[in-house]
Parts: structure tokens; C-alpha cells; sequence
């Protein structure tokens, strides 16, 4: 078994790896220093992976298996809620496995490690910097879009250069193609309340096929001590879907859960 600590700093040469060797991607003489300071705290980070850590994962590894050599998608996402407190979609690791190139029937304990790492390296809110690897001062659409949509803790949503758009036009009403720091704060608040209501689509969406029909919002109400006629819940649905296509997707639930005067699906 390979340990977590070597797996990691794999990972973090082969992303510098991509970086020109000859500084080219760097405009001036505070950019340079900065990015000594970056390489160096990369550096002291990764001398302080400890062999604890990788034991620890073994342990771990050793009851997910049960004397296997791969493990489950479910499985492996019971083992991460187990082991952060926090809840994890399976579509929100598929997201983590796609990013490692990572097939689901391949979840061994090389893979086990590199996802462990990789959501470490993802913990907590999307950050400019995160985003503006090249120091512009500014991001696009692509940009946020790309960022986001390859964090697992973002609900394991599909959030596409549309959404991006939406959340920037939002964000800085006067800004047209390209987004500043200065209003990044507002781009995070947008993207909890987005996360937010996502969430609370997937308590809606019973068998994660991304809409919300009668028999999920009949379920959902029975889950929650509610009763409902069939007919109480069809008016539901008519109220919210927008494009009369005879579901509830996100969109229509975006909408609906945002006006204050609707309250019917506010659990």
C-alpha cells in the first residue's frame, strides 16, 4: 500500500509540473516573490503529511474493503461522511472521480488515498486566488464555472459557464465579460444561497434523477409527517413548473423557492 503523504506530493508536483520552467507566467517582480512564498508554504505543507496519517487511512481502509481490493461508489461516500461529518452525493464524488480520471469500478486503495487528499485540498468556500491562478485581478465566466464544478462540497450540482454568468451578472450588475476581486464576496454569498437551495432540491428529487415528479413530492411531505391528496400535490406541480413538461427541475424549484409569497415547499 502506497501512503497518503507520497500519493499528495505526486499530486502537487505534477500540477507545478505544468507550469512554465522559465517563469514566463510571471509580470513582475512582486508576482516572483509571491510565488517563492507559495512554493515554499507548498513545500512546508507537504513535510508535514505525517505516517500517522497514511496508518490512519489503512486502518480505515482495511474495514471498507473487508479483505477486497476496490470498494464501492456508495461505500466510498459512507466512508467520507463517516470520516469528515459532513454528507457527501454520490453525483458530487463522481465529480471527484472524474477529476482524477478515476473509473467507479477502480476505487482501490491508490485511488482511496488520491480522493482522500483531493478533498482535503478542496475543504471549505471557493477563494479568488483559487480561481485567478495567473494573478489577472480578474476572472471570467469559464473560469468560476470550472472552479466550481470540479468541488465535490459544492452539493455535487451541475454548474455550467451559464450558471456562472447568472452569478456574475448578479454579483456586479455593471461588469460585462470579466469579474474583479472586489466583488468576489458577493459572487461566495451567491454561490451558499445557489448551494443552499440545491440542497434543498435533493431533499425534494427522492431518486436522484434530477426532477421532482407527484410521487416525489408525495414521498417527500409522507417522510416529513405530512399527508396529501393526489390532487393537493398535482396543483403543486403546476404551480412551479414553469415549462409545463410535467416535473420539477432545479430551475422551476429556484424560482419557485425564492418568491416569498410561496411557501408550500419550504420544509
Amino acid at each position: 500500500m502506497g501512503s497518503a503523504a507520497s500519493v499528495e506530493t505526486s499530486e502537487a508536483l505534477k500540477e507545478e509540473a505544468q507550469k512554465p520552467l522559465d517563469g514566463s507566467d510571471l509580470a513582475s517582480a512582486d508576482d516572483a516573490v509571491a510565488e517563492v512564498k507559495r512554493l515554499r508554504s507548498l513545500l512546508h505543507h507537504m513535510s508535514t503529511v505525517t505516517d500517522q496519517e497514511s496508518k490512519g487511512l489503512e486502518v480505515v481502509w482495511g474495514h471498507l474493503s473487508d479483505g477486497g481490493h476496490t470498494i464501492d461508489l456508495a461505500t466510498l461516500c459512507q466512508a467520507h461522511q463517516k470520516m469528515t461529518n459532513k454528507e457527501v452525493t454520490e453525483d458530487g464524488m463522481k465529480l471527484t472521480l472524474k477529476e482524477l480520471d478515476v473509473a467507479e469500478n477502480a476505487i482501490d486503495f491508490e485511488n482511496f488515498v488520491r480522493i482522500f487528499a483531493l478533498r482535503k485540498k478542496h475543504k471549505g468556500p471557493v477563494q479568488f486566488d483559487d480561481i485567478d491562478k495567473a494573478g489577472k485581478g480578474e476572472i471570467t465566466a469559464a473560469d468560476l464555472s470550472a472552479a466550481v464544478r470540479v468541488r465535490p462540497t459544492f452539493a455535487g450540482m451541475d454548474f455550467g459557464e451559464e450558471d456562472a454568468q447568472e452569478i456574475i451578472a448578479l454579483a456586479s450588475p455593471t461588469s460585462k465579460d470579466k469579474l474583479a476581486r472586489k466583488d468576489f464576496e458577493e459572487v461566495q454569498k451567491l454561490l451558499d444561497k445557489k448551494k443552499a437551495v440545491y440542497s434543498a432540491f435533493k431533499l425534494w428529487d427522492n431518486n436522484g434523477d434530477g426532477q421532482v415528479d407527484i410521487r416525489d413530492i408525495l414521498q417527500t411531505l409522507k417522510s416529513h409527517g405530512e399527508e396529501m391528496t393526489m390532487e393537493e400535490a398535482k396543483e403543486i406541480l403546476a404551480e412551479v413548473d414553469k415549462d409545463k413538461d410535467g416535473v420539477i427541475n432545479f430551475k422551476d424549484f429556484q424560482a419557485a423557492i425564492e418568491r416569498p409569497s410561496f411557501d408550500e415547499l419550504q420544509i
